[in-house]
């Protein structure tokens, strides 16, 4: 909250959108881009920011997936290759299997493509996109069951919560 890559506030109007931005800045300072809109404007903007985040992730635990089954293949290896224009390879691609990180995303995807199919608007790489990211618990869960195979080994999950120190645990993988 502290270190935002911008800060987005969605208005009613001009005075509510000063106050909020000063309250913003006073938390963020005075480098961190602020972009001001309405609330409709705001509304899509949010949803589409975390609607293009989890296609980025979607692709990346394909990627990922397809490394796994090529013999040699390593998407530590194939991702050094992404530029930093194309995505952020540190947030997206980090070790293979990368699992949907924030509750909201799965829930904006839902939203973008609710929005989309209500205007008529064709929405299929939201929906591809959770497709996909939703697929990874069950891979991951396979995963570590192969390497489990055989063994009297046992597995603990430490954590329910989306990120540490909390207790929301709404849409969260662990």
């Amino acid at each position: 909250m502290q270190n935002p890559d911008f800060v987005l506030i969605g208005e009613s109007d001009r005075r509510a959108g000063d106050t909020l931005e000063q309250i913003q800045r006073s938390v963020v300072g005075d480098s961190t881009p602020v972009r001001r809109m309405n609330l409709v404007n705001a509304e899509v903007a949010k949803i589409a920011v975390n609607t293009c985040v989890t296609t980025k992730i979607s692709y990346a635990n394909m990627l990922s997936e397809l490394c796994e089954h090529l013999p040699g293949g390593d998407v530590s290896v194939v991702t050094r290759c992404h530029r930093p224009r194309q995505t952020n390879r540190s947030a997206v691609f980090q070790g293979g299997a990368r699992i949907t990180a924030a509750q909201c995303f799965p829930r904006d995807n839902a939203a973008f493509l609710a929005v989309a199919r209500a205007r008529g608007v064709n929405g299929d790489i939201a929906a591809a996109t959770d497709t996909v990211n939703r697929r990874q618990v069950s891979r991951l869960a396979a995963t570590v069951e192969s390497h489990l195979a055989g063994t009297d080994q046992r597995v603990a999950v430490l954590g329910l919560s989306l990120q540490p120190d909390t207790n929301v645990v709404e849409e969260s993988q662990g």
